[in-house]
């Protein structure tokens, strides 16, 4: 009696590629042993295959395919398997059908003896289910998958697919950027129904230094002398985020891209950085707040002489501008990420070192402007460098700066 040794049946790998869009692998190899009472068997053999969804009774999913004349040696054989695998994940197991070659046909049923039990096929064939993933399946960001259709692997984002190739950065097939401020349309392209969005709020511009006195020449203190100048605040960052917006194809996107703060002037503080929008019509769908200007600068007494330098009065600092705050969406789409823009830091007063040479705790001499603040920063954002990034606070010899416009990146396949 015909048997195969199932327990020795360890080998299965794909044999021939995808050939078409979402189909599977038309056949894989299958090594096995046969053995007749209790002996391996050399000769030329035709072996029959169907897989079934049970380990025994019900209808074939797939086959009977034939392998005719297929050389035995010792009993060991590899053939190559004639099946198209089913697309599910279920178990699958496989039954085989074998006759010592007489030269008819294979379709020719006479003879055949069904080996049992049936092989549960093990996971390396089925592994060609992973090219039958369709390509509307959802996309969660870091996901990988096989196009079948242009054949290559792909990367998700949480918004799109994109082709991964070794070396090179992942970008999408369609880019437009507006970063000069100003109101612009767009017509959104045929077929597109989804469109990227990375959108940035404009900064605040920085505000001026005080009106009062220069400081003091490095080396003194001129403790308790009123009238010296400190340096204005930094603007702050406008919010940044991505979106993905829903879109009908030929209809008309506004983009308003927001002006940065302008720089406050002596005293003064600097002006907010605009709103960075996309509208449909009159709603808006997309708004990214711009950054809020740096305070004005403001005039202080010096501090008194210490062992650690010249010690800096209450009230010296001047704040910062606050940040703009996270973009929103409204209307159909979804949020990738999200930041609210950071606080532009404070402009001081002066603070030097002593007539003998004592360190202070922090030497500003003169007086510093506070550093405009950057935008949000998302993980996933695509480069927008500049954009968003509030104004420079005034100082005794530097003028307050404005703050950066805001920026529009639309990106599609």
């Amino acid at each position: 009696m015909l048997r195969l040794l199932s327990r020795i049946v360890a080998l299965f790998t794909l044999l021939a590629p995808i050939a078409a869009v979402n189909a599977q692998a038309d056949s894989f190899v299958y090594q096995g042993r046969l053995d007749q009472g209790g002996t391996p068997v050399t000769g030329t053999y035709d072996l029959r295959f169907s897989l079934f969804a049970a380990a025994s009774g019900g209808t074939a999913l797939a086959g009977p395919s034939c392998a005719d004349n297929i050389a035995v040696a010792n009993g060991l054989f590899a053939v190559e398997v004639p099946l198209t695998l089913p697309t599910s994940g279920a178990d699958t197991w496989l039954e085989i059908q074998t006759r010592a070659d007489t030269g008819l046909s294979c379709t020719n049923t006479s003879g055949f003896v069904t080996l049992s039990p049936r092989i549960k096929l093990a996971p390396a064939p089925k592994a060609v289910f992973a090219s039958a993933v369709p390509q509307t399946s959802p996309t969660i960001p870091g996901a990988l998958r096989f196009n079948p259709t242009l054949r290559r692997f792909e990367g998700s984002d949480g918004l799109f697919w994109y082709p991964l190739t070794a070396g090179s950065a992942i970008l999408p097939a369609n880019i437009q950027d507006f970063a000069t401020p100003g109101t612009f349309n767009i017509n959104v392209p045929a077929d597109i129904s989804r469109i990227g969005v990375d959108i940035i709020g404009a900064g605040g511009g920085g505000g001026g230094r005080g009106s009062g006195l220069d400081s003091p020449t490095s080396g003194s203190c001129n403790s308790g002398t009123p009238g010296y100048a400190t340096g204005g605040g930094g603007g702050g960052g406008g919010g940044s985020g991505r979106f993905s917006i829903d879109v009908t194809p030929g209809e008309v996107l506004t983009i308003q891209i927001g002006n940065g703060g302008i720089p406050g002037g002596i005293a003064s503080p600097g002006a907010p950085g605009q709103v960075t929008s996309i509208r449909r019509g009159s709603t808006t769908i997309v708004s990214a707040p711009g950054g809020q200007g740096g305070g004005g600068g403001i005039n202080v007494v010096m501090g008194a002489t210490s062992t650690s330098g010249c010690l800096t009065p209450v009230g010296t600092s001047v704040p910062g501008g606050t940040a703009g705050a996270a973009p929103t969406l409204a209307g159909s789409g979804s949020l990738v990420s999200s930041a609210a823009g950071n606080l532009g830091s404070s402009g001081f007063g002066p603070s030097c070192a002593t007539a003998g040479g004592l360190p202070p705790t922090v030497t500003r001499c003169p007086a510093v402007g506070g550093a405009g603040a950057p935008q949000g920063v998302l993980g996933a954002q695509l480069p927008l460098i500049g954009a968003g990034n509030g104004g420079q606070g005034g100082a005794n010899a530097t003028a307050s700066t404005a703050g950066g416009p805001g920026r529009v990146r639309l990106f599609w396949n």
